[in-house]
């Protein structure tokens, strides 16, 4: 078994409830852990390429949505739907300058999902 590790991608998006959001964007940052059921791994089509996987998750940090949670579910869903190797994802999205008065920090989602309790829950 390993773990494909993709930490601190950064990119500018326009996810966000408030208008100001939708127009002026914000940095986020995305980190992401897959856990395969690999054993042997000689070659790159014995595993799951790491580019694949910022490519799934830059598909849709582009698309403007209202919700973190709705980016992390659409990720989730298209790595265990192409990965069948991959048994569980730790995913978290971070939005770096939140829109929220007084607050001098950032504000973060992340999600623990195995294969088995994704399959249950019908995404």
């Amino acid at each position: 078994m390993f773990t494909i590790c993709i930490h601190d991608l950064q990119f500018i998006s326009f996810h966000g409830c408030f208008e100001e959001e939708k127009i002026l964007g914000n940095k986020f940052t995305v980190n992401l852990e897959a856990e395969t059921n690999d054993n042997k791994v000689e070659y790159i089509n014995d595993t799951v390429n790491y580019v694949d996987l910022f490519k799934i998750i830059k598909k849709y940090m582009d698309i403007p949505t209202k919700l973190l949670e709705t980016v992390m579910q659409h990720i989730v869903l298209e790595i265990f739907t192409d990965y069948p190797s991959i048994d569980r994802i730790v995913l978290s999205i971070t939005k770096n300058h939140p829109p929220i008065k007084d607050l001098n920090g950032k504000v973060c989602v992340k999600i623990d999902m195995t294969r088995a309790r994704f399959l249950k829950l019908n995404y």
